[in-house]
C-alpha cells in the first residue's frame, strides 16, 4: 500500500544525517531501507513523482503473470537475512506455498519493497515527495535540491537511484512502447502483433497477450534475434571458475566455455562466476570493455537474465504452435495511411520481406542518458555536473560511487545508486548488487 503523503513542511525530528534520495523505484527504496534500518537517528527523503513507490519499470507492472527471474531465495533486501523475501511471502501471502525457489510475481516484489519502509512513515523519519527534482547543488555545508514550483529542500548529502532511462513515449497511434504499457495492449485477439526487441519486457508483452486471448501471430525481431535462456527448477549449483591474474575478455571467455563443455552445463558456469563479475569488469581494460558492449553482450545478456521455468515454457509453447516468431533481422517500421509496415532483412540473407502487423510494441529497452525523459539528468548533463560513462550506458562515478563530474571532480555528498552505475561496475541492475550498494551507502558521508 502507498506510504501517507507528508505534510508540505514536516517537522523535523532529530536526526545526525539527512540523506535526499532522487528516485523511488527499487534502488531508491533499497537505499532508503538500508539507511534508516543502520542509523535510528537518520531520515530519508525520496523524491518521486509517482505516489506508489517501488514501481520503477523493473516491478511497476499490476500484471501478475509477470514473475521475478530469480527465485525467491535470492531476493531478499538484506545480505545478512538471506530468507527474508521467503519469509515475507509466507506471511504476507500464505496461500502460495512458497519455497526459496519461487518465482514470485513482480507486483508481489514491489509490495515487499514497499514494506521495508512503512514502518517509518508517520514517525518523522520517512517522508516522500511527490514532485520532481528539477536542480541540485551541493557544498560543505549540504545538499540543496530544487523540486518544481522552485520548493528548495536541504539535507546532508544526495542519493541519485534514477534507475533506467524510459525512451521517448511512441508518437504513433500503432505503436505502444513497453515502458509505458507494460506490455498490455488493447488489439482484436485475432490480429498479428510486432515486437521489436527480444529480450524480457519482449516475453513481458507476450505473456499478457497471451493471458488476455490473445490468438494472432506475434513476429518479435531483434539484430541477433536472441532470446532469454530459461531457468531449471533444480538449477545446478554454482560452478568455481578458477581465473587468471591478467583477466582479458578473449581469456575470460576461454575459460568459461572450457567450464562449461567440463560441467555439461553452463548455468552454473554463470551463476558461479556472479559474485566476481563486478571485480572482473573492473580489471579489464578500456578496449576490452568496448569490445565486450559490441560483440559480448547480447550473449551474456541471454545467459545471465534469464526467464522463470514456467514463462520459458510458455514460450517454448507459443515458439512450437508457430504462434510466437523469433527473428533475427534488421527492421525498418513506417507508416502506410494510419497502418504499420515493417520492412525486413533476415539476418544472412539477402531479400526484403515484409509484414503488416495491426499493432507494434516497442520493447528495445533503455534509451540510455541521451535520449532520457528525465529533465533532471538532462540539466546535470549540460551543465557537466554529471558525465556520461560507456556509450551513455550510466554515469561516470567513483569507486566510491560518488558522482563525477565532467571535469573529474567528486563530492561524497552526491552518491549513485543502482542502473545508472553500470558502467563503472557492469553488474548493478539485479537486487543482490543493489543491495549490497545499498549496504554501502548506509555508511554516512566523510565530508
Amino acid at each position: 500500500m502507498p506510504l501517507p503523503p507528508p505534510a508540505p513542511d514536516p517537522a523535523p525530528c532529530p536526526a545526525d544525517r539527512h540523506a535526499l534520495i532522487i528516485g523511488g523505484g527499487a534502488s531508491g527504496v533499497l537505499a532508503a531501507a538500508h539507511i534508516l534500518r543502520a542509523d535510528d537517528r537518520a531520515r530519508v527523503t525520496i523524491f518521486d513523482p509517482n505516489p506508489r513507490l517501488a514501481e520503477g519499470i523493473a516491478y511497476g507492472t499490476r500484471h501478475p503473470g509477470h514473475l521475478l527471474n530469480v527465485p525467491a531465495g535470492g531476493m531478499s533486501a538484506f545480505a545478512d537475512r538471506p530468507a527474508h523475501f521467503t519469509e515475507w511471502l509466507h506471511a504476507a501471502h500464505p496461500e502460495g506455498g512458497w519455497t526459496d525457489r519461487s518465482f514470485a510475481p513482480r507486483m508481489i516484489y514491489a509490495d515487499y519493497l514497499r514494506g521495508l519502509i512503512a514502518p517509518f512513515a508517520g514517525t518523522g523519519r520517512l517522508h516522500h515527495v511527490t514532485a520532481a527534482v528539477t536542480c541540485m547543488e551541493d557544498s560543505a555545508e549540504g545538499v540543496w535540491l530544487t523540486t518544481e514550483g522552485g520548493v528548495r529542500h536541504h539535507g546532508d548529502e544526495a542519493i541519485l537511484a534514477i534507475g533506467n532511462q524510459a525512451p521517448p513515449p511512441a508518437t504513433e497511434p500503432w505503436m505502444t512502447t513497453f515502458w509505458d504499457s507494460f506490455g498490455t495492449l488493447n488489439v482484436p485477439p485475432d490480429a498479428p502483433v510486432a515486437i521489436l526487441g527480444t529480450g524480457l519486457s519482449m516475453v513481458d508483452s507476450v505473456i499478457s497477450l497471451l493471458d488476455a486471448g490473445h490468438r494472432g501471430r506475434i513476429a518479435a525481431f531483434s539484430r541477433r534475434g536472441l532470446l532469454p535462456r530459461g531457468r531449471r527448477v533444480h538449477a545446478p549449483p554454482p560452478v568455481a571458475t578458477p581465473l587468471p591474474d591478467r583477466i582479458t575478455l578473449r581469456g575470460l571467455i576461454r575459460v568459461l566455455r572450457a567450464n562449461a563443455r567440463a560441467t555439461g552445463d553452463w548455468r552454473g558456469v554463470v551463476d558461479g562466476i556472479r559474485p566476481m563479475t563486478q571485480d572482473i569488469w573492473q580489471s579489464l581494460s578500456a578496449p576490452d570493455k568496448e569490445r565486450f558492449l559490441r560483440h559480448a553482450r547480447p550473449w551474456w545478456d541471454v545467459h545471465r537474465h534469464r526467464m522463470a521455468p514456467e514463462i520459458d515454457g510458455r514460450i517454448q509453447a507459443a515458439i512450437a504452435r508457430g504462434q510466437l516468431i523469433v527473428q533475427a533481422a534488421r527492421v525498418r517500421v513506417q507508416d502506410q495511411n494510419g497502418h504499420p509496415v515493417l520492412t525486413y532483412r533476415l539476418r544472412g540473407r539477402s531479400e526484403t520481406l515484409t509484414f503488416r502487423p495491426a499493432h507494434v510494441i516497442d520493447c528495445r529497452g533503455s534509451a540510455g542518458f541521451d535520449g532520457s525523459r528525465n529533465a533532471f539528468l538532462a540539466q546535470l548533463l549540460a551543465s557537466g555536473r554529471a558525465v556520461q560513462d560507456l556509450r551513455g550506458l550510466g554515469l561516470k562515478v567513483s569507486a566510491a560511487s560518488e558522482l563525477m563530474s565532467a571535469d573529474g571532480a567528486t563530492s561524497p555528498r552526491v552518491r549513485v545508486i543502482g542502473p545508472a552505475t553500470i558502467g563503472a561496475f557492469w553488474e548493478t541492475v539485479a537486487v543482490p548488487d543493489i543491495r549490497m550498494q545499498a549496504a554501502g551507502l548506509a555508511q554516512p558521508v566523510s565530508a
